[in-house]
């Protein structure tokens, strides 16, 4: 009996590893059938190319209609790629033919061509206003896309790769007063590729930014700071040592990282008025950047108030203040300071970040 059942099992796992084998083949042959299609595809899409180069840049609608088809937009991305390489003319194609590329853009019914089409449009150096200004009603429909995020984000990757301030800024009014729910880590991604000059974009931001909700400051925030633009750095630190205004956590944090890059005497005086403020509260996170901010000021200043932060309640704040202290080359006095007392979290965070930097892991 035991000896049958023994024999069942290995039978089921021998038909399970068939059918994974089997599975396994035709997704590969389905793979290959389709490479080879899309390579035909994209021949014929070149030679389609090639010809509208000589002929006013036009292609008859019933050839564009056909990009309906997956595997025909992307094998006409492909050859474009290709010809544009080859004659960057080919982007007049864009103003020749926009009643025929929008038409199909607005009749797409599944969200992943919607997705697919909006990505297409990003990635053809649309750069000069008349070839991509026709586009922008469309693209700021697919960001009403609710169905799909990736409708809405492939859509603001095309505002963005336009390389237009002002219409990257109108991308960001729009997400902003519409409340769409877009993910600002993914949108600053986005933003960071921008073709364009990212100061005078920084400086249009600059002109709004007042108006956009806490997420929308958070992602100019992050694009200035991963750009390397501190042009304004100063509003952003008088914003921070006015403590009539009501900065909200994140954005607050933000800020605090964006000016860190820059050292300066008025900035660790910010630096360590938000940490003063935080390091013994429950809104923990402004301390913790703020600590870690103030490595780099060995002042006598930086020193106490990062040696208080060993005994605050959160192991974050602790562990950055241990880390700021050993980087900016704690002096003896303050060591015996720290290990004199009873404090057993600060003795030990401290001891820890000192032998971690002697053994260059800091």
């Amino acid at each position: 009996m035991e000896s049958n059942n023994i024999i069942l099992i290995l039978q089921i796992y021998i038909y399970i590893i068939f059918a994974v084998l089997l599975f396994h083949g035709y997704a590969v042959v389905q793979l290959h059938t389709y490479e080879k299609q899309l390579n035909k595809k994209t021949i014929y899409w070149k030679k389609i190319l090639r010809k509208s180069l000589s002929d006013n840049y036009r292609i008859g609608f019933i050839l564009l209609y056909r990009l309906r088809i997956s595997i025909n937009l992307e094998a006409f991305r492909y050859a474009y790629r290709d010809i544009y390489e080859e004659d960057q003319r080919v982007v007049n194609i864009f103003v020749k033919n926009k009643k025929g590329f929008i038409s199909i853009g607005r009749n797409l019914r599944l969200t992943d061509k919607k997705a697919f089409f909006a990505y297409f449009l990003s990635t053809c150096h649309m750069d000069k206003e008349e070839v991509y200004k026709p586009y922008l009603p469309l693209l700021r429909e697919y960001l009403y896309e609710k169905r799909s995020v990736y409708v809405c984000e492939n859509a603001a990757l095309s505002f963005i790769s336009f390389g237009d301030p002002e219409t990257v800024c109108d991308l960001l009014g729009t997400l902003n007063s519409a409340n769409i729910d877009y993910n600002d880590i993914v949108l600053g991604n986005h933003l960071l590729k921008y073709p364009g000059n990212k100061a005078v974009l920084a400086r249009c931001m600059m002109k709004y930014y007042k108006t956009y909700k806490d997420n929308y400051k958070n992602v100019v925030l992050r694009f200035f700071k991963y750009s390397g633009i501190h042009i304004f750095d100063r509003e952003f630190a008088k914003m921070l040592d006015n403590e009539v205004l009501n900065i909200p956590i994140s954005v607050k944090c933000n800020m605090l990282r964006l000016i860190s890059d820059v050292k300066s005497y008025k900035n660790e005086k910010v630096f360590l008025k938000i940490y003063e403020k935080y390091y013994m509260s429950s809104d923990w996170e402004p301390a913790a950047v703020a600590a870690k901010t103030l490595r780099g000021y060995n002042t006598d200043e930086a020193m106490h108030a990062l040696i208080k932060g060993l005994k605050s309640k959160n192991w974050y704040i602790r562990f950055n203040s241990a880390e700021s202290l050993a980087k900016n080359g704690i002096h003896p006095k303050y060591i015996a300071y720290v290990t004199s007392g009873n404090d057993r979290f600060a003795i030990e965070a401290l001891i820890s970040a000192l032998a971690s930097e002697k053994n260059g892991l800091g």
